[in-house]
């Protein structure tokens, strides 16, 4: 029962719309911390639902404008207008191709009429739209095309009705009062109004703190207040007497309903404001209780629980795939796909079943995959006896079965690809051996593995090639005789040769795919800390950096098809003053496995009198990999945080973690473990499932 009704919700999720429309608002620059130390901004966190784990893409603010629309950075790495047409593809062309309404909203927009040249990509440079307005030296600009993203893709550029729906703040203001919102709106508040400049400069404070108040005020008594419009600059375009969404924020927090009812919000809006990136440049301020490029993000609606959270990793390639989610857009098959959405917008939480006695034993070795979309676990029985496998088909777990392969009382890892299930194990002389099996049953004899590749502690992954036509391969991981880590793929046919990975490590590892990324995680060597690095699979997420000057910034190119240069902690980052608190530590074995849009690190704890298996999850696509290690770490695992561990229920584990963990085939996963107390092997599903009430 527990396996369909995590299908019906997942086709529930993809059909049902979660709201009517969207309203996107980008702020500018600055720290959560920051944000939420604001009144009126921590009130109004309270008044919606506050998205704890929300993160920028990347560096600087132009780049995070471009991947909310792209899912993926287009080559741009800096703040340098575009001169030529962004030609790859992005959400306008899917809500064109989808019939849903449209509009990118600017403030301070200039006049500029669509130019005949931009249906031609290979226009001269100085035809691009404007990169600033006023762009004279008696008049500071006001709009910047660097908060545009819009304006700079060829699709939209191309084509004159698109760029039509590229509007100023007075259409915004007609379109509310009108009720004409449509499906989805993007609005751009000024180069003041948004934080990035002090009023009436071109400069910025630093650290950005004093900024705060700036976008503050103008939020509370423009964009949600009701302001005459001869008091506001540049509203009495909109033909009105009185602008602003006409939101009582104090009223939300004790009587939504009629807040809502009194504003002027179409019913069904979600609105979203957010901020495009951190101040990662702040001189002179504490950051460190905040995670690196962590952003306040709220989501207001009639949808919306006051004081509701959502703790899930998150950044503007989820807020790309919540819009595709709910408008059932499809993806764009970048940073996108495999990225999170809000699912509790859908009334969806996540949620572990009760455990249940499996029937079966386990030996000192557990692994499971999914073979063809059925979990399968193999294990050595009792006593390094025989390895069997054992299948979970209509809710139970059948009968152990030899299947004729002889054990040699190592480490065994499984993973699965298009042909079926791949077993590596361990030989007593640390050699490593593997065969294959179509469906579990058969299996071929033991091949041996080159002598490059002898050492300990393997870890297996199938895994989807995204930079090779999505084919499916096999990652392997392990230890040398040094503790230098190493990695070798199987492409279905052959192993290419070792790879160092350039880390150490003296224990478990596990390895998993989120989006783009292959993550190994390991224990840290001499500690029970652990560590992870990535592997980017992508070309679209290889860049080659520019620095604001417009120069080559080769310390900053990010690669594909090799490991980081760098790795980093496993922990919670939000309140970094504590950061050896907030790194998990973990006892024996390490396991991942990824539902849509989460990866998931199980473990047994390491923390006194804790033998419970804690739950840690990692939700953000496109993260990069640099080739140097003189990078600034933009857009990488540095700028990158896990959930806070959380407890599995009911599963307490004996020492060194005894348990399997492998996706279940239906949009979530499967636990099975021997439990420290009783000696019974138990399983669990997870995954999520509607909730009685909204959120």
């Amino acid at each position: 029962m527990y396996f369909m009704r995590v299908l019906e919700h997942a086709e529930e999720a993809r059909v049902r719309h979660a709201f009517e429309r969207i309203l996107v608002v980008m702020m500018e620059n600055q720290y959560r911390n920051y944000v939420l130390a604001d009144p009126f901004m921590e009130k109004l966190a309270r008044a919606g639902m506050s998205l704890s784990n929300s993160f920028g893409c990347f560096h600087p603010s132009q780049t995070n404008y471009v991947a909310a629309l792209a899912g993926q950075l287009c080559d741009v790495t800096n703040d340098d207008a575009p001169t030529a047409a962004l030609p790859q593809a992005n959400l306008v062309d899917l809500l064109e191709n989808k019939g849903v309404s449209w509009k990118a909203y600017m403030e301070a927009l200039p006049q500029q009429a669509w130019n005949p040249v931009w249906a031609d990509p290979t226009y001269p440079a100085p035809e691009a739209p404007l990169e600033q307005y006023p762009n004279t030296n008696d008049a500071l600009a006001r709009y910047f095309r660097k908060h545009n993203a819009f304006a700079s893709f060829q699709s939209v550029q191309s084509q004159p009705d698109r760029w039509a729906k590229i509007v100023d703040e007075a259409a915004f203001w007609e379109d509310v009062e009108g009720g004409d919102l449509p499906d989805y709106a993007w609005f751009t508040p000024d180069i003041w109004n948004d934080g990035h400049y002090l009023y009436n400069t071109h400069f910025d404070t630093n650290p950005r703190t004093r900024l705060v108040p700036q976008l503050s005020a103008w939020l509370e008594f423009v964009f949600f207040g009701n302001p005459g419009v001869e008091n506001v600059q540049g509203a009495a375009g909109s033909r009105l007497s009185n602008i602003g969404l006409d939101l009582d924020v104090d009223m939300l927090l004790s009587d939504p309903a009629a807040a809502w009812k009194a504003s002027r919000v179409p019913p069904g809006t979600l609105i979203m404001v957010t901020f495009d990136e951190a101040d990662y440049d702040a001189v002179g301020y504490d950051t460190n209780y905040d995670g690196p490029n962590q952003i306040y993000s709220v989501l207001l609606g009639d949808m919306i629980t006051p004081g509701s959270t959502w703790d899930r990793p998150f950044n503007h390639y989820s807020l790309l795939r919540t819009v595709e989610e709910n408008f059932n857009l499809g993806t764009l098959k970048t940073n996108d796909r495999g990225a999170g959405w809000v699912r509790s917008l859908w009334g969806q939480s996540f949620d572990w079943s009760a455990p249940q006695e499996t029937g079966l034993e386990l030996g000192n070795e557990a692994e499971a995959a999914l073979c063809h979309g059925v979990p399968c676990l193999v294990t050595d029985t009792p006593d390094d006896g025989p390895l069997t496998l054992s299948r979970l088909e209509d809710g139970a777990w059948s009968a152990a079965e030899p299947i004729g392969l002889p054990t040699f009382g190592g480490a065994i890892c499984l993973g699965s690809d298009a042909h079926g299930l791949m077993m590596v194990a361990q030989t007593k002389d640390d050699r490593f051996v593997f065969s294959r099996s179509k469906d579990g049953c058969d299996w071929v004899d033991w091949q041996t593995l080159p002598d490059e590749m002898r050492g300990s502690n393997p870890a297996l992954l199938g895994y989807c090639d995204v930079g090779d036509s999505d084919r499916r391969k096999m990652m392997m991981g392990w230890q040398d005789a040094h503790g230098f880590i190493q990695s070798a793929v199987f492409d279905g046919e052959r192993w290419g040769a070792a790879v160092a990975v350039g880390q150490l490590s003296d224990g478990p590892m596990a390895l998993g795919q989120l989006g783009a990324s292959l993550f190994l995680v390991y224990k840290e060597r001499n500690t029970q800390a652990m560590r992870v690095t990535s592997y980017n699979l992508a070309d679209f997420n290889a860049l080659q950096a520019k620095d604001f000057q417009g120069n080559p910034a080769p310390d900053n190119d990010t690669t594909q098809y090799t490991w980081t240069i760098a790795d980093f902690a496993v922990g919670n980052f939000a309140k970094k003053l504590a950061a050896v608190a907030h790194e998990y530590l973990a006892d024996g074995k390490l396991t991942l496995a990824t539902m849509e849009g989460e990866l998931h690190l199980v473990h047994r704890g390491a923390y006194p009198d804790t033998p419970q298996a804690y739950d840690a999850v990692f939700g953000l696509t496109g993260v990069l990999s640099t080739a140097s290690a003189k990078s600034n770490g933009f857009g990488t695992l540095d700028q990158a945080g896990w959930t806070r561990e959380a407890e599995v229920p009911g599963a307490v584990l004996p020492e060194g973690g005894q348990h399997a963990l492998c996706e279940d085939g239906a949009g979530g996963m499967v636990m099975v473990w021997r439990d420290a107390s009783s000696k019974v092997v138990k399983w669990t599903r997870a995954g999520y499932q509607a909730r009685s009430k909204k959120s």
